[in-house]
């Protein structure tokens, strides 16, 4: 009897726990490059108020640095070598980008993803890591009260 009692509690705090795992939300799975350029373009074209020639522009721009940001990711050797080369290749973007974006529109998609941007590092950001607690003052600097 206590066998089957101990086997019964063993699986349903298997149960839960596999339920809790389940339930944490991923970051599924990773954008093709023709999706990541798609996104984006819908995203400028909202933000910006393309017109329909600077959309197929912009949407041909998107799609060709997606897909050199898709082989960096790939061929990338080690963290930093990834980070300058995707650094690269989004300086090539941005210059192809002015050429038919106003300085307007420019001005306003670089705040926005500024804005985007400062919206993700949440937390973390804002004095240390999250969660982490911070050092208390030796007791020979405590306030005198």
């Amino acid at each position: 009897m206590k066998q089957i009692l101990k086997s019964a509690l063993t699986l349903i705090l298997f149960a839960a726990a596999l339920q809790t795992a389940l339930a944490q939300p991923g970051r599924g799975p990773r954008q093709t490059p023709e999706q990541r350029a798609e996104q984006q373009t819908q995203e400028m074209t909202e933000q910006l108020a393309l017109n329909e020639e600077q959309t197929e522009f912009v949407q041909a721009i998107n799609l060709k640095y997606a897909q050199k940001m898709h082989e960096a990711r790939a061929n990338a050797e080690g963290y930093e070598g990834m980070r300058e080369s995707m650094g690269k290749i989004q300086e090539e973007k941005q210059a192809e980008l002015k050429l038919i974006l106003s300085e307007e529109q420019l001005q306003q998609w670089q705040t926005y993803q500024q804005e985007k941007w400062q919206g993700r590092k949440g937390p973390r950001d804002k004095g240390g890591r999250k969660g982490k607690p911070e050092k208390a003052a030796p007791a020979d600097q405590q306030p005198q009260g």
